[in-house]
């Protein structure tokens, strides 16, 4: 099952061709998932190309970035394409759109998406109700990353700090062999602000029910929240939590 909350905002559709190059800001977005959905339905013109890019700003000026931007592949002809941030943390995404090409012209339809989804199993947990909690993390400090549970289990809570010169990104992976793996990555990465920052996730992020891991209950720390898990320096980071 799949729990979302999720907030969509027209950004193009195939109404009103595009034929030039454009920005829009999107503000107080909190800490989501962003996604910008394309689908180009027509295209005109002398080599027509158009390039997306999501990127996160500076929510006063509204055009400093902040974090790495996200940018499409050119889109020449009929196609799709999807960009996303996995986890925002100032609020604020500048959508920036680039037309190249005489005469261009470009029916499209671009969809920007907010969301907080839990990835859970569709199985009903093996856990009797009156599991009692069981705190996790607290006597292997400092680290990036905590085995909490080597079988399945519902993670409750997790508290991560940082205290690395540069952002760090938090992730829950249903796994039991201590290997964090992208594949296995159940949330997206949480991003933990740099220099003693630190984030607590509890039921407001998890629900009451908690989020049930049928394999086992592994909380680590990345360098980068794109590609393949990158570890990060274990003396710069606290975790811990709770799990039943």
């Amino acid at each position: 099952m799949i729990v979302v909350e999720q907030s969509q905002t027209v950004l193009h559709s195939t109404a009103v061709a595009v034929v030039a190059s454009g920005v829009s800001v999107f503000t107080n977005i909190g800490t989501k998932e962003v996604d910008l959905s394309i689908n180009v339905k027509a295209v005109a013109g002398a080599a027509p190309s158009i390039v997306y890019e999501i990127q996160e700003v500076d929510p006063v000026d509204g055009i400093t970035p902040i974090g790495t931007a996200v940018t499409g592949a050119a889109l020449t002809g009929v196609g799709v394409q999807q960009l996303s941030l996995h986890a925002t943390t100032t609020g604020t995404v500048l959508v920036t759109w680039t037309v190249t090409g005489a005469g261009t012209s470009i029916n499209v339809n671009a969809t920007l998406s907010v969301k907080q989804s839990l990835a859970v199993t569709s199985s009903v947990p093996p856990i009797a109700a009156s599991s009692a909690a069981t705190q996790f993390g607290t006597t292997n400090l400092p680290n990036y990353l905590v085995q909490a549970k080597a079988s399945a289990g519902i993670i409750r809570s997790v508290f991560a700090c940082n205290r690395n010169a540069n952002i760090r990104y938090l992730g829950v992976f249903n796994a039991a062999n201590g290997v964090p793996n992208i594949a296995n990555l159940i949330l997206s990465y949480v991003p933990i602000p740099a220099g003693g920052g630190a984030v607590i996730l509890d039921e407001g992020f998890f629900s009451q029910f908690g989020v049930f891991l049928s394999v086992g209950i592994l909380i680590a720390i990345s360098t980068s929240r794109t590609g393949a898990f990158a570890a990060a320096t274990a003396d710069d980071h606290d975790i811990s939590g709770v799990f039943t």
